[in-house]
């Protein structure tokens, strides 16, 4: 006679004890006054008396074989790890107290697998205004994956707590020491273990959502649909589509007579870049001593955007056809919709001749910055 059940979503068979399983008790009994681990523990603990002996394997084969009572918490006696509890459990447990052989192994209630961001959006599979929950369902384990979860853009570790009370399913995440000033979004992978098939509300506790936001709440039915998605709108920050990046040119200086002009610190052999970032989204930048005619009406720029390449172009609009000569100007640029990261900066001036180191530069924008990048030239118009 036999009969199968499941209990907390762990797969069990149950069966009456003949033949081997028979002798694996009468063995046990015949040891169990002469073995004890005596090891205080919860892994393992099957019959949750707070030790480890042989009194639990007795326990495990009772609940398999003899329908005895389940552990009072499932994973202390899937000792395996195999997210289901059955004789393999009892066979595990003799060989460590009796053999010396690998010690308790659990699942734990609950898991924090991974976490990646933060995330560039057009390389997501979800758009970055929804914030969604991906689940699927087999053999007692729930995975979820939270897709856009709003965190600091640099957190030093991201943390989840999960409670599993009644058919509530509670997810708190947090973080700690984020260290930007900016949000951004992130994936995280979780699971819960030992959950028995059945109906449950899941309630999202997210740490940036505005006052008015819609929670991330639903329920599933894990033996009608084991596996789904549930998205709610996200329209604030840092969920909206971010604005793509622009750069502009807001100021520049007149030719520069740097030998005339003790107030210039700078030597005019130096091809220089200053720069500050506000640790959100804003670059500016001087191009300090940048090449172009004696006489022009204005100074133009291209800004080009490539993945975490900003390639700058310069470019002049003459006054008349502009005179024989050229000098040094200082160049003030602003770009906004960076989002913190790690960036490479080339200007491409006018009259840099062949051959000429390039003014390109690596920025480290993951947090607020000012800095400053200076290449030597000793051609005209920048020699002493």
């Amino acid at each position: 006679m036999s009969n199968s059940s499941q209990v907390k979503g762990l797969q069990l068979t149950r069966a009456w004890p003949t033949g081997i399983a028979m002798s694996i008790i009468l063995f046990l009994f015949g040891f169990l006054l002469m073995v004890n681990s005596g090891q205080a523990a919860t892994c393992g603990d099957a019959n949750s008396d707070e030790m480890i002996n042989v009194g639990d394997v007795v326990y495990i084969i009772s609940f398999v074989f003899n329908g005895g009572p389940p552990p009072q918490f499932l994973c202390d006696g899937d000792v395996n790890g195999d997210g289901v509890v059955n004789v393999g459990d009892a066979v595990y447990l003799i060989q460590w107290v009796f053999r010396g052989g690998p010690p308790p192994d659990c699942l734990p209630p609950w898991l924090l697998n991974e976490y990646t961001g933060c995330k560039v959006f057009w390389k997501s599979g979800y758009p970055p205004d929804v914030d969604c929950m991906v689940y699927q369902y087999e053999g007692g384990i729930l995975k979820l994956n939270h897709i856009n979860a709003g965190f600091n853009c640099c957190p030093e570790q991201i943390v989840v707590d999960i409670q599993v009370v009644g058919d509530t399913i509670l997810i708190e995440e947090s973080e700690i020491n984020g260290m930007c000033f900016c949000l951004c979004l992130f994936d995280l992978e979780m699971q819960i273990n030992y959950l028995e098939p059945g109906e449950y509300l899941i309630r999202v506790i997210e740490p940036y959502l505005a006052e008015n936001d819609e929670p991330l709440e639903f329920t599933i039915d894990l033996v009608a649909e084991p596996a789904g998605a549930y998205c709610v709108p996200r329209l604030g920050y840092p969920w909206e589509e971010p604005p793509p990046p622009n750069g502009s040119t807001i100021g520049y200086s007149g030719c520069k007579y740097l030998r005339d002009n003790p107030a210039d610190t700078l030597p005019p052999n130096q091809d220089c870049l200053f720069y500050e970032y506000d640790g959100q989204n804003t670059l500016t930048v001087t191009h300090a001593n940048t090449c172009f005619n004696c006489c022009i009406l204005s100074t133009q720029a291209d800004f080009a955007f490539d993945s975490n390449t900003v390639t700058i172009t310069e470019s002049e609009v003459l006054d008349g056809g502009g005179c024989d000569c050229l000098c040094l100007y200082d160049v003030d640029y602003e770009i906004t919709g960076l989002i913190p990261g790690v960036y490479v900066l080339q200007f491409n001036g006018m009259y840099l001749r062949a051959g000429e180191e390039p003014l390109v530069v690596t920025l480290d924008l993951t947090s607020a910055i000012g800095s400053s990048f200076c290449v030597a030239r000793n051609i005209y118009p920048w020699w002493e």
